[in-house]
């Protein structure tokens, strides 16, 4: 009585599966429509065993499913006679390439696959056959993506995956004979939405142009405005931080008595600079992951916590700027805000250099003429006057050089740092803020050590915030947020603009200088070699353009 019990029950199972195997949709014009749903059923039979299984407390539904499609992979042997398959590794991600025999010398296309599965399962033999035919039919290469796996490796790591292979590729076309122009990013099920959101940070990270007519002119509409206002801000941020500073160094110096004011230290104001910085980063990363403080600290994690002797590498540069930082405060203490502003444009010329000691740049003869009238417009500037005016007979000849000393030094800090930090830049896909955070950490703790080492006495007697008020904050706001200005700038803006902002930045400072804090006549060398160092910061900033380019070598990216 029992077996007939359990045959009737496998019979009307039977029927069950038979009924609901063949009304299974599936797409028409199909070649092997059988084969495509009896590989469906078996997809479906391997989730709902998954799930029986995890009830049943043998494994969760992620391991358990993994493992019935790798006995399903290995049911299935895929071998190609037309198609060489390769494994390897791709910026330390697992990937299979799928190549077919072909004795053509020229480039080929591209396919870059991401297997779907819910970011939880799937894996490099999954896809094996159908992109195989993908490969032989098509007559491309195919590159298909291993990345990890949810819930052992949670976002955004699949996904940085993902865009580390692709960045290698775009990087290294020749080492695979491809054709960027034939680029194709594909992918399946929950892999579609993660194209569709990574697309963006694909195109940051490579330098990708997207060719997208309906939102062109919108695109560029807006990108002209935020161009344009970021270089106001520039020319506004620059100015004013010089003339501000300047005049919290040596505004209201004595009482009405004669006494000396308490003024404030240029130590201190560094310090919370940089903790403004830091903060304003955080929040920009914490933005950037869609406000969930669980992935900010996860980056942080990734990046920081992780990465100990990556981290560790910006102690040199933090370091330097803010050595370079409480610089600037001793030169506008004993410098006018147009010398300042003229003689700071040696910076260029210190970057220039390490660009070609470190990173082995070469710099054209305009370029190189450039440097020169440079420092002879410097030099200019610093040509003692003959003239009698006010603002060179009352200025000290030892607190002139004390401050053109600071300016010279903070230029030499600021190019070895700037070239350091862009070579850790391009040698990391660690992004640009999250980099800042870093500098900004390293640059407190180091502020702090110069504050209790140089400044102890002081803060002991007078306290931290000695001297402060608002026209202090408005210094340390204009100096921590004076970066994110720059890297607008840099993003939207081309040389020539930033050359253009530089030179406004020169005449404001000059003009207002003379008229608002009356510490300033201008000479005439001043004004010869002011020109000298406007014009030398235009050459420099000014690219000959690219030849045209032909049918035959012409690239375009999609």
């Amino acid at each position: 009585m029992t077996n007939k019990k359990i045959a009737v029950l496998v019979i009307l199972i039977g029927i069950y599966i038979s009924y609901d195997f063949n009304l299974t949709h599936i797409p028409q014009g199909l070649e092997r429509p059988f084969f495509f749903r009896v590989k469906f059923y078996a997809i479906k039979t391997a989730g709902i065993l998954s799930k029986i299984g995890h009830e049943l407390n043998l494994g969760t539904h992620a391991s358990n499913i993994r493992t019935i499609l790798k006995f399903y992979t290995r049911l299935i042997k895929t071998n190609s006679i037309d198609v060489n398959i390769t494994d390897t590794k791709m910026n330390n991600v697992n990937v299979r390439i799928y190549e077919k025999f072909n004795s053509d010398p020229k480039p080929r296309s591209i396919m870059i696959y991401f297997h779907g599965g819910g970011y939880s399962f799937g894996d490099l033999n999954t896809y094996d056959m159908f992109l195989i035919e993908i490969s032989n039919k098509m007559n491309m290469v195919v590159v298909s993506v291993d990345y990890r796996l949810a819930p052992e490796f949670p976002f955004p790591i699949p996904t940085q995956d993902c865009f580390d292979v692709v960045k290698y590729l775009l990087e290294n076309p020749d080492e695979f004979r491809i054709d960027l122009d034939k680029l194709v990013i594909a992918g399946d099920s929950a892999d579609k939405t993660r194209i569709k959101k990574g697309m963006d940070k694909f195109l940051l990270a490579t330098k990708i142009k997207l060719a997208n007519i309906t939102n062109k002119m919108k695109t560029n509409s807006n990108q002209n405005f935020i161009k344009y206002f970021s270089l106001v801000l520039l020319i506004l941020q620059t100015s004013s931080l010089v003339l501000v500073m300047r005049y919290s160094r040596t505004a209201n110096k004595t009482d009405e008595n004669g006494n000396k004011n308490q003024i404030y230290l240029s130590s201190t104001a560094v310090v919370c600079a940089e903790v403004i910085k830091l903060i304003t980063c955080v929040i920009i990363i914490w933005v950037q992951t869609g406000y969930s403080v669980d992935l900010t600290l996860r980056q942080f994690n990734d990046e920081i916590i992780q990465k100990p002797i990556e981290t560790l590498k910006l102690l040199i540069p933090s370091g330097l700027y803010t050595l370079q930082n409480n610089l600037l405060f001793i030169a506008l203490s004993n410098l006018d805000a147009a010398t300042y502003q003229v003689t700071y444009q040696l910076k260029i010329l210190t970057t220039a250099l390490f660009s070609v000691l470190m990173l082995g740049k070469k710099l054209d003869s305009f370029k190189w003429i450039s440097l020169i009238v440079l420092m002879m417009g410097v030099s200019l500037v610093q040509w003692p006057s003959d003239s009698g005016s006010k603002g060179n007979s009352e200025k000290n000849f030892n607190e002139r050089l004390i401050g053109l000393l600071a300016v010279l030094f903070a230029c030499f800090s600021s190019g070895f740092a700037g070239v350091y930090f862009e070579k850790l830049l391009k040698g990391s896909s660690t992004g640009v803020w999250m980099r800042n955070i870093q500098l900004g950490f390293f640059g407190t703790i180091i502020g702090y050590i110069s504050v209790y080492t140089y400044d102890y006495k002081a803060v002991s007697q007078g306290g931290f915030f000695q001297g402060y008020n608002s026209i202090v904050w408005t210094v340390i706001a204009l100096q921590a947020l004076g970066g994110l200005v720059i890297a607008a700038v840099i993003k939207y803006a081309d040389n020539i603009l930033k050359g253009f902002a530089t030179s406004l930045s020169i005449i404001l400072s000059s003009v207002f200088s003379y008229f608002l804090l009356r510490d300033f006549v201008p000479s005439g060398m001043f004004l010869f070699g002011s020109l000298f160092v406007i014009g030398a910061t235009f050459m420099y900033g000014y690219e000959k353009p690219a030849p045209a380019k032909t049918k035959e070598n012409q690239t375009k990216y999609f």
